[in-house]
């Protein structure tokens, strides 16, 4: 049984790891910023452009080709066994997680108590606390049927390829305001239907 969740967190790391297929590829640098586009969108179309575009996109702004070549391509695979921590209620977030199978719980202060929220496919977190500067004020865990997986971006390369790129700051920027205020929204909410503080 552990063989088993060994070879599929394997099998999926290596499957969904655009850093690693990418690195060591000087050539993709030196290429002009439509055919770099290009390559990235054949290779991580299906999966990842297709399933995550509406990250690159908030009300009428719009991420151009070259954000999303550098975002893209920078990307990892984590894989969390059913009902593992992932993130503690006060730590900082060292990376952008991005749900391509499985789910994520939210929980006020600890696990498995006073669940509040659940994430789903294509849905992501640690956006707005990493470009916010803050700590997780809720407990995230995987699903607790099976695996979550994840496509992750580290929080220094996030912030590089934010700043990078001034169009796409201000789309991420404005969007993780929104966010926070509707993930607090929802959160208080559950606080003041389950009597809890």
């Amino acid at each position: 049984m552990l063989y088993d969740k060994i070879k599929i967190y394997i099998k999926e790391s290596l499957t969904y790891d655009h850093k690693k297929l990418v690195e060591g590829f000087e050539f993709l640098e030196q290429l002009k910023p439509s055919l770099r586009f290009k390559l990235i969108t054949q290779l991580f179309n299906k999966s990842f452009i297709n399933e995550f575009k509406h990250i690159f996109v908030y009300e009428n702004m719009t991420c151009g080709k070259e954000f999303i070549s550098y975002f893209t391509s920078q990307l990892y695979c984590r894989v969390f066994i059913a009902n593992q921590t992932i993130i503690k209620r006060g730590e900082h977030f060292s990376e952008l997680y991005m749900i391509f199978a499985g789910t994520v719980t939210l929980s006020l202060r600890t696990k498995d108590q006073n669940e509040y929220f659940k994430l789903y496919t294509t849905n992501y977190f640690g956006d707005y606390q990493i470009l916010l500067g803050l700590r997780a004020s809720e407990v995230f865990k995987s699903s607790v049927e099976g695996s979550t997986f994840t496509f992750c971006l580290k929080k220094k390369d996030l912030l590089e390829v934010i700043n990078t790129f001034p169009d796409a700051k201000q789309l991420f920027l404005q969007r993780a305001y929104k966010r926070r205020i509707e993930f607090r929204r929802i959160k208080k909410q559950f606080e003041y239907e389950a009597d809890v503080s």
